[in-house]
């Protein structure tokens, strides 16, 4: 495979693209079976393939195309070969069509590829953080938890004894962490760097120190509880866990950032992490449903916060100026106003049709945009030249 092509030159070109085009095509089909009642000719149904598919195949991907790129700045090494990555892209793709296919294709296809992608992902960011003996290695132990999660979903279907939500939720669960970890990262440090470029000397973020650290392990905790016992202990800590993170997300003075869409996304997009956390904990205690608090992590905490990286890594990445134009802008609004639409559709549930149909276009409005947007840039040259 010819390294000269543009769009296998880094990670995030192919599977950004991947990860925003089934974010519009996952939930349109979605909404078509929803809505018409068009059946799947998937072995699972409707709601567990909406689940499995946008956490492992959109945020899946999205996942790759980080990691991908953010390797070699973090090990020094060099990036994905174009062939090596070419097959990877073609293995979540597989993936996307055995499992979309399953009951002509059967189990073995969808879970061999489902499960492979993120086996030889997390082995290749394993292996090279491993290398270069950096400190990331938690992050790619977590794509391995991602591949169990994966393999759950399925044996769930062929064994019926086993509670369909404990792989999606367990997936949650390692994505929460992992917006946690590095989120806690890049959120505190693009902030302090906007705000010199501003001249602001007082006030700067709290960058990530031991509080962090125990925050992370607390939550993990919490969530742990929630998938496996989900009773009134695991509600308290849940509420718990969302406070220590709404304190860890306020020392990061993103309140002095309303001028950048790209640096206040990254901030609302991880508020919705104790918002969510929050609404769990209060769903298992009896005052919220469910569903509530788990689309304000999917949607908000997730997809926001997939939305808001792939846009400021893309400008990065392709040599362009860091600045969101309107129609990045336009992405974030259309994105919030999906969660807003979602959350209600939880509330009031006599509108539900309505407002999931509304939650459905907004969300892909917001991907399309970023889409027409940064496609151009994947497929061209840096534009500095570089």
């Amino acid at each position: 495979m010819n390294d000269d092509i543009e769009y296998l030159k880094g990670g995030f070109r192919p599977f950004f693209t991947a990860s925003a085009a089934w974010a519009v095509i996952a939930i349109a089909i979605f909404a078509i079976d929803l809505f018409f009642n068009i059946p799947l000719h998937s072995k699972m149904d409707i709601i567990l393939w909406h689940r499995h598919e946008m956490i492992f195949g959109f945020a899946g991907a999205a996942i790759a195309g980080f990691l991908l790129t953010a390797i070699p700045n973090w090990t020094g090494c060099k990036p994905i070969s174009a062939k090596n990555l070419g097959i990877l892209v073609f293995v979540w793709c597989l993936a996307r069509v055995a499992n979309l296919f399953s009951e002509y294709l059967g189990f073995v296809f969808s879970i061999s590829f489902d499960i492979g992608f993120f086996l030889v992902l997390g082995t290749y960011v394993f292996g090279e953080i491993r290398a270069a003996k950096n400190r990331n290695i938690p992050i790619a132990l977590m794509v391995f938890l991602l591949a169990i999660a994966a393999l759950y979903d399925h044996l769930s279907i062929i064994f019926p004894f086993l509670s369909p939500l404990w792989g999606s939720y367990f997936a949650i669960g390692v994505i929460v962490i992992m917006v946690s970890l590095i989120g806690g990262r890049i959120i505190p440090a693009f902030t302090k760097n906007y705000l010199h470029k501003k001249g602001v000397e007082k006030g700067l973020p709290i960058q990530a120190n031991k509080f962090d650290g125990l925050v992370i392990i607390f939550t993990a905790v919490a969530l742990q509880f929630w998938i496996f016992a989900g009773n009134k202990l695991a509600g308290w800590l849940m509420i718990i866990a969302a406070v220590l993170q709404f304190i860890r997300f306020i020392r990061w003075s993103g309140y002095k950032c309303l001028d950048d869409a790209l640096v206040w996304i990254l901030h609302l997009a991880y508020l919705m992490l104790p918002i969510g956390i929050g609404a769990i904990g209060f769903s298992l205690l009896g005052y919220m449903p469910p569903a509530a608090g788990v689309h304000t992590i999917t949607i908000g905490a997730m997809g926001m916060m997939i939305l808001a990286v792939m846009t400021r890594a893309s400008l990065g990445h392709t040599g362009r100026v860091l600045k969101a134009s309107p129609l990045a802008v336009m992405s974030y609004f259309a994105i919030f106003t999906a969660l807003i639409f979602r959350f209600l559709a939880t509330i009031i549930m006599a509108k539900y049709p309505m407002f999931i149909g509304l939650a459905a276009i907004f969300w892909i409005i917001a991907f399309t945009l970023f889409l027409i947007e940064y496609v151009p840039y994947f497929a061209s040259k840096r534009a500095d030249g570089k």
